[in-house]
């Protein structure tokens, strides 16, 4: 086996996503539900600052 091939074996896992948008705001609703990954919630939150968005519920339940 070459390097490249171990390191690829060493290295291959599932990717997923680390945010799915389930409902965009609207007229009638003024807030977007978001599913985001645990490990990239502490970073999300800071983009979401940085943009302005200074008003966020985090719900936690196991979906």
């Amino acid at each position: 086996m070459t390097k490249w091939s171990h390191d690829a074996v060493k290295y291959d896992e599932p990717k997923r996503p680390l945010i799915d948008i389930w409902a965009e705001p609207n007229r009638y609703r003024k807030h977007a539900d978001v599913l985001v990954a645990p490990e990239f919630l502490d970073t999300f939150l800071v983009l979401l600052k940085r943009h302005g968005v200074s008003d966020v519920q985090i719900i936690k339940k196991d979906i």
